[in-house]
């Protein structure tokens, strides 16, 4: 019995010691992972990890995983968060990254394709490459004429790809076919 108090009463002094020791406002490895505090939607882990190094150019959604291939500003785009796509390219993210996997399809292509007007216009304002053709051969507005033939029976959707293509035509926009 007394070996068992000794033992607790070390063990709660040790606990002791390491909490008042130790600074929790600064942590080695952000709480998340860049890709869940994009989905989340938390700037400030967003933040950490391009303040802790993470590659944002070069990770990812695994295989297996819905929109596997996105990388961190595709996952921004579809989330429709304006001021996590202005963090990812202030702090370098490649505007026309193609995604890692068989469409290889930018940001622009994504905006368009989940009807992500405000990221179309952003995008289009910061440069992106309004006439990149992608590994299935279309551009930002062949995705949108696609997107419209699909979404034809829904009058929400149906409305907010009209916009996207009217943006698109006013940006000379081309299908792929008129490269």
């Amino acid at each position: 019995m007394f070996n068992r108090l000794v033992a607790l009463f070390l063990l709660t002094s040790i606990m002791i010691v390491t909490l008042s020791c130790s600074d929790n406002t600064k942590t080695s490895t952000p709480s998340m992972d860049l890709l869940t505090a994009i989905d989340k939607e938390n700037i400030e882990i967003v933040q950490q990890n391009i303040d802790m190094g993470t590659n944002i150019n070069n990770y990812p959604i695994p295989e297996g995983i819905p929109l596997a291939g996105a990388h961190p500003l595709h996952l921004a785009v579809v989330k429709g968060n304006a001021e996590i796509v202005d963090l990812l390219l202030s702090n370098g993210a490649d505007i026309n990254l193609e995604a890692n996997n068989r469409d290889k399809a930018t940001p622009l292509h994504w905006a368009v394709f989940f009807l992500q007007k405000e990221m179309v216009d952003l995008l289009i304002d910061s440069g992106a490459e309004i006439n990149f053709v992608d590994a299935n051969g279309t551009t930002p507005l062949d995705t949108a004429n696609y997107t419209k033939v699909i979404n034809i029976k829904d009058e929400k959707k149906l409305s907010i790809i009209n916009e996207i293509i009217t943006v698109l035509s006013e940006k000379d926009a081309l299908s792929a076919s008129d490269l």
